[in-house]
């Protein structure tokens, strides 16, 4: 006769045998070692979703072993989105690559803080959840490391993010550049437009037009 096999769910880092097909999540807290229950948040790992579960709430276990939960000794949950799908989480910084795998983002993606400067939350790193800004997150194509502007009439690839303006001059005359002062003035394809003074920089974007020109010699 062949033997018995429990079924499983997981716990932060524990992996344990179902007692029951439906618990509390007084119950799994409990279970799982942390005790007294009132004293720990629980998470519930969904599909494309986590969600805290109270003491007296009943979840029902996945038989086939897919069930996870994760528990923090805290009184405090902490709510953000992903491409606005709701998320809870039990401590104040959550690792980028339980995120991505949470909310099943694909390896083509990355994943940005839906701001004005569009952070990019990296591989290996933590997010801060407490932050302001830290609570709408989105995904998006992974960027190309360089894009194209436009230098005095001529495309050149530059790193994405800031450019000075002592970088324009260089693109624009060279590394040997004459002895004077220069001007530079900048426009976006929407009309928006502007000019860089020495050592100030701009965020680059694709297709941003650059006119550099000398204006009076030193």
């Amino acid at each position: 006769m062949s033997p018995i096999t429990r079924s499983t769910y997981r716990i932060n880092n524990q992996t344990l045998p179902i007692s029951d097909d439906l618990m509390t999540g007084r119950q799994v807290r409990t279970e799982g070692g942390f005790d007294p229950a009132s004293d720990y948040v629980l998470i519930m790992v969904e599909n494309r979703g986590t969600r805290s579960i109270g003491l007296d709430e009943k979840v029902a276990i996945d038989p086939a072993g897919s069930t996870e939960f994760h528990v923090f000794e805290s009184d405090r949950v902490y709510s953000f989105t992903v491409d606005e799908r709701g998320y809870e989480w039990g401590a104040e910084r959550i690792a980028v690559n339980e995120l991505r795998r949470f909310a099943h983002v694909s390896a083509d993606r990355e994943l940005v803080l839906d701001e004005d400067h569009d952070q990019v939350l990296t591989l290996g790193s933590t997010l801060d959840l407490s932050e302001r800004g830290a609570e709408r997150i989105r995904s998006r194509r992974v960027q190309p490391k360089n894009i194209t502007i436009i230098v005095n009439g001529r495309e050149k690839s530059v790193p994405r993010g800031p450019i000075s303006h002592e970088r324009i001059v260089e693109l624009a005359f060279g590394t040997e550049a004459p002895a004077v002062t220069h001007t530079v003035n900048w426009r976006l394809r929407d009309g928006d437009e502007g000019s860089l003074v020495a050592g100030q920089t701009i965020e680059v974007r694709e297709g941003m037009i650059f006119t550099a020109t000398a204006t009076n010699r030193s």
